[in-house]
């Protein structure tokens, strides 16, 4: 298996046997994609909201290393999860499949947007 894509996410540690359901077996496995899974340790962040107002909360992150680059699909499943408050967020690092012949990798440089960025003028105030 080599790895060309990075599926992370973020969640509450209580919801951690839920989210490798859902993501690890319902969007990975049934969509014939293999990987492999790192857990990182628990840990308590700290969010500011307005001093002195702070807020602390457990999360946990686990690392996706898959063997094939995710769908569009896929990734509107993983999407989901957040809107239904199972994971807290996710990333996705490397290739993404627009399609059977076209693959998209978010790693890579972009020469273009590059030349594109010289080119402009700096703003002034």
């Amino acid at each position: 298996m080599s790895a060309s894509t990075i599926l992370t996410i973020w969640l509450h540690p209580d919801h951690e046997e839920e989210a490798l359901y859902h993501i690890g077996e319902e969007t990975l496995t049934e969509g014939g994609i293999p990987f492999t899974v790192t857990h990182q340790p628990e840990e308590r962040v700290t969010l500011d909201i307005a001093p002195p107002f702070t807020v602390i909360h457990r999360q946990k992150q686990i690392t996706f290393v898959l063997g094939e680059p995710l769908t569009p699909g896929q990734i509107e499943e993983i999407a989901h999860e957040v809107t239904l408050g199972a994971i807290f967020g996710f990333m996705v690092k490397g290739e993404i499949s627009l399609s059977s012949e076209s693959t998209f990798n978010n790693l890579e440089r972009f020469p273009s947007f590059e030349k594109t960025m010289k080119d402009q003028q700096p703003l002034s105030f």
